[in-house]
């Protein structure tokens, strides 16, 4: 059930922001936007496998203990700021600038 409602939620947070950026969103073309979504999903898809796989293999070499709880807190921050700053300079290049 949590499964779901993060799903949902996800889903809404995503209508949410293009809906309050709906300016910018229309100007835009849509290879642009087809572009941008296919960056998103990319971003996505590329985190969680760094996360879980990348990082389940690195902390499997590490004893249990608090160092194993903060290096998985390290590797999570590390993907999202690698990943982020990707995406964003993917978009940037891809809209020319818009975004």
């Amino acid at each position: 059930m949590s499964g779901i409602l993060s799903v949902l939620v996800a889903i809404g947070t995503i209508a949410y922001t293009i809906k309050s950026n709906q300016d910018t969103v229309k100007q835009l073309s849509t290879k642009q936007k087809v572009g941008v979504s296919m960056i998103f999903i990319a971003t996505i898809a590329f985190a969680t496998v760094c996360i879980y796989f990348g990082g389940n293999w690195i902390v499997s070499f590490i004893e249990e203990g608090i160092f194993k709880t903060i290096v998985e807190y390290a590797i999570i921050i590390v993907v999202l700021l690698i990943s982020i700053f990707g995406m964003y300079e993917a978009i940037h290049k891809i809209t020319k600038g818009i975004i």
